[in-house]
């Protein structure tokens, strides 16, 4: 065993290493849901960002720790119910994108052994968490209670925030011994931006984005009307201000677009923003690989709110984009493959650096890795589209999984430019798309519409009706029978 990176501090070996013990304990003491919800939420934001290295596995880091330690647990100690989960239809994308890449390696003459090593390497980064969130969270309880605890995990994370804010990052140098980017990378605007114990402030930024939104829709549709015994909604402008310290502009403006759905769709009744959206951002990959959309127009775009410094920025992210289109055009069903296949390196420009997911999957793995992944992200906004008209998304009964919806599209846009993903954020995709496939399942009932909750309680959909029948007693887009 091998410590690949991070050092050697004591905190980190145990941190790690001891982390599937804690998750048993939760799993005993907790209840299964809630065990899988809090390891899942509190590995990701407290564990160190260390990686350790097993002869013949993947890196042993705290996304592979948090995601296989909670998957052996609900199997040891819940019957074994992820064993029961049923297969969907929106299960076959993170299929392909899991198991493509053996068709990528044996494409390439990489050999049977590296596709396998490959698949295996995206199975633990996505296909446990995955596993895992169309376990627990694909039902109405479960993507409730998991919006409820993304938004109590950004409140657990604005103390450290601030903190970090005021004294720069400092948290996990000090109890993990060492920092995990350049220190110069945290520095913004004369100030700093927090890390606490993630990989980059970005991931921060976009982690207390997140929060943001769920509690704005969750507070202020009364489907979630207290959090630690005060109204949900008092916790919103907290959040955001944090959110802003946390100086990522990418992040700030998603926080306020995620934010500003929820009051189109209640004052405007529209669903009009969200579909004009959501075409934006999915047609994205596809508009620069046909150079639809260039280089120029994104930056001559981008100069009416981004200054100097951060034109600057986007001009290098999206110059690396052109370079990594241009040598995926040469394999672009099934990409180039692992070892620095992928790399580009051009002559008086410099090597290509990558940051964008999308722009990644497409160079190693080709369109199919790709378009497996816009599936995972933007089928739960065509559900939403499809099924709820924009009235009833700020119910309390279906503003929780229209926020879902809303916070995958959301961290969709993030990764066209970031490549930030946690186990959090991959059991959410779960969830929201297990959940939507499960209502189609169910057939239509009477369409009446639910009274509405009394003051201090919180109806569920499991008390006011399916809420797939709703969707369909209230869409006149839908037609014929249930499938």
């Amino acid at each position: 065993m091998i410590f690949s990176h991070g050092g050697s501090n004591a905190l980190t070996w145990i941190a790690l290493l001891g982390w599937p013990f804690v998750v048993f304990t939760m799993f005993a003491l907790l209840g299964p849901r809630r065990a899988a919800l809090w390891s899942l939420v509190i590995g990701s934001t407290f564990l160190p960002e260390g990686a350790f290295l097993f002869a013949g596995l993947p890196e042993y880091t705290k996304q592979s720790a948090t995601s296989v330690s909670v998957l052996l647990a609900s199997i040891l100690l819940d019957a074994g119910r992820p064993l029961r989960v049923r297969f969907r239809w929106v299960d076959l994308a993170i299929v392909a994108w899991c198991v493509g890449r053996f068709a990528t390696s044996l494409s390439n003459g990489l050999g049977a052994y590296d596709g396998l090593s490959q698949t295996f390497i995206e199975l633990v980064r996505w296909g446990i968490p995955y596993w895992v969130g169309r376990t627990y969270f694909s039902d109405d309880d479960g993507l409730r209670e998991l919006a409820r605890g993304i938004a109590i995990g950004g409140l657990l994370y604005m103390p450290l925030c601030l903190f970090e804010v005021r004294f720069s990052p400092q948290l996990h140098t000090k109890i993990y011994g060492f920092l995990t980017t350049p220190f110069y990378m945290v520095l913004r605007y004369d100030g700093y931006r927090p890390m606490v114990f993630m990989q980059t402030s970005l991931m921060v930024a976009m982690w207390m984005a997140s929060a943001t939104v769920l509690c704005a829709w969750l507070g202020y549709s009364g489907a979630v009307k207290k959090l630690f015994g005060l109204p949900t909604k008092w916790f919103v402008i907290p959040l955001a201000i944090t959110t802003m310290l946390c100086k990522a502009f990418g992040a700030i403006t998603l926080m306020l677009v995620g934010i500003s759905f929820y009051f189109i769709a209640r004052r405007a009744r529209s669903a009009l923003p969200v579909a004009a959206f959501a075409l934006l951002v999915g047609s994205y990959p596809m508009l620069r690989y046909t150079g639809v959309m260039s280089q120029n127009g994104i930056l001559s775009a981008a100069s009416v709110a981004y200054d100097a410094e951060r034109l600057d920025s986007l001009g290098i992210r999206l110059r690396s984009e052109d370079m990594f289109i241009g040598h995926a055009s040469d394999r672009p069903l099934l990409g180039w493959g692992g070892w620095g296949r992928s790399n580009v390196y051009v002559e008086g420009v410099g090597r290509a650096v990558p940051d964008g997911l999308w722009v990644i999957a497409l160079a190693s793995a080709g369109w199919l890795a790709l378009a497996s992944l816009m599936a995972m992200f933007l089928t739960p906004t065509v559900q939403v589209l499809r099924r709820f008209r924009a009235a009833r998304w700020a119910r309390p009964d279906t503003a929780p999984y229209v926020a879902m919806a809303v916070l995958v599209l959301i961290y969709w846009v993030d990764c066209l430019s970031n490549a930030m993903v946690n186990a959090v954020l991959v059991a959410a995709i779960a969830g929201t798309n297990g959940w939507f496939a499960a209502r189609q399942r169910k057939p239509a009932t009477t369409p009446t519409l639910p009274d509405a909750p009394s003051e201090g309680t919180v109806q569920s959909p499991e008390t006011t009706g399916p809420p797939l029948s709703l969707g369909r007693a209230l869409s006149s887009r839908r037609r014929g029978p249930p499938a």
